[in-house]
Parts: structure tokens; C-alpha cells; sequence
């Protein structure tokens, strides 16, 4: 079988790695020096390394790229949370080999570096901390692959009707700061469709805002 070398972009030095008609990765030249050694000149623009690879030749190669990902994949994983999806996501922007993708993300299960559950607590609190509603939590866990499942518990724990009450005074607070000085109708339009647009429901918005507003009174 034939390795096939060739530089991704001009403006950069990664180099897409071909065996027949398969893409198997993208690696920096300096991570690919160490597997073709000292020998063998990396591709020029435009240009093309063939190499020609046995049984144990495919095999060292297999095992390279395996050890080059899974370092690149714990070091992402070892600097923030995130969630089994957005693992996946990082290692399909570097191309690599579908078989290989699959046992690194199993490793990474296995030893603790990717957890859904626990990405799903900590991005929960963290909403909650900065005064995101539910929706909006909702939403952004379904872009990293959190299931309803995984989340519910920790969205009724963090989301209880007291503490959203509080998230949507918060809101009111701040915004009525920035709009105190429009007439009390359009003030109150923008302070509501504001918070409503960030997922909260629309009669507790109001109701709130009513109860600050005779509270400003008195």
C-alpha cells in the first residue's frame, strides 16, 4: 500500500496523509519528521511524498498516528470540560482515520478524560452562575450531544422556580440600569423581550418586573 504526503495549505505547515483513496489524518511537519526520520524531505507545495508500505511498515504507522492524537486529544480534553461530541468534533477537524477516532474516544471514556455526565453538571452550574435560563442551557447542551436523560437531574437541581425567579430579577436589575432613561412603556418592552428572548417564560417576566416596579415605588 502507498502512503501519500501532501501539504494541506500554503500559509501552513500541515500535511494530509493518504493510504490508496483514504484520508487517515492532518499533522504538523514537526510531528511527521519524527515517523518518516531524517531522510526523507517533507512535500513543497504543491508537490507529493509517496512511500510505500508494508505489513509492519502500515502497522508502525497505525501505531504513530494513534500515539499522536491520543497525546493531542488528552492534552484538549486535560485543559476544559467538554463533552464526548465535542471530542469526537476535534478529531474529525483533524481528519483522522475513522478507526482510530472511534478507540481514542473509547480510551478517553475509559480513563476518565471525557465524561457526559459530568460535562453536564459543570455546564449546568455554570449557567446557572451566570444567570442563563433553562432554555438557553437546554439549547447549547443539545449542541455538545448531552441527552434530555443525562441533563434532567441536574436542570431541576440548578433551575428550581426560586433561584430562576432570582436569575430573572438579576436580569431586570442590570437592564433597567441601561434603560431607566427611556419612557416607562418602552423601557419595560425591552427589558421584557430581552429576558424573554434568553428562554425565560414570559408571565414570570412580567410578573417580576411588575412586583420590582412597585417595590422602585415605595
Amino acid at each position: 500500500m502507498i502512503l501519500r504526503i501532501t501539504k494541506r495549505s500554503e500559509n501552513e505547515q500541515k500535511y494530509i496523509l493518504r493510504i490508496e483513496d483514504e484520508i487517515w489524518g492532518v499533522l504538523s511537519g514537526r510531528a511527521l519528521r519524527s515517523f518518516l526520520g531524517k531522510d526523507n524531505a517533507l512535500p513543497e507545495d504543491g508537490a507529493q511524498v509517496r512511500m510505500e508500505l508494508g505489513d509492519e511498515a502500515f502497522e508502525r504507522f497505525v501505531d504513530f498516528l494513534k500515539e499522536q492524537f491520543r497525546a493531542a486529544l488528552f492534552d484538549y480534553l486535560g485543559k476544559q470540560e467538554h463533552s464526548e461530541r465535542q471530542a469526537r468534533e476535534y478529531l474529525k477537524k483533524q481528519r483522522l482515520h475513522p478507526s482510530i477516532l472511534e478507540e481514542l474516544i473509547t480510551a478517553a471514556r475509559d480513563l476518565g478524560y471525557v465524561c457526559d455526565t459530568r460535562f453536564a453538571e459543570l455546564f449546568i452550574r455554570s449557567c446557572a452562575m451566570r444567570g442563563k435560563s433553562r432554555k438557553q442551557c437546554q439549547a447549547k447542551l443539545y449542541e455538545c450531544g448531552i441527552s434530555a436523560s443525562t441533563s434532567k437531574a441536574y436542570l431541576d437541581d440548578y433551575y428550581r422556580a426560586e433561584d430562576t425567579d432570582g436569575m430573572i430579577l438579576d436580569g431586570i436589575e442590570r437592564l433597567w440600569t441601561r434603560y431607566s432613561s427611556l419612557p416607562e412603556n418602552k423601557g419595560r418592552e425591552k427589558i421584557v423581550a430581552s429576558l424573554y428572548r434568553k428562554g425565560f417564560e414570559l408571565q414570570r417576566i412580567m410578573a417580576i418586573y411588575d412586583q420590582f416596579r412597585r417595590d422602585k415605588a415605595e
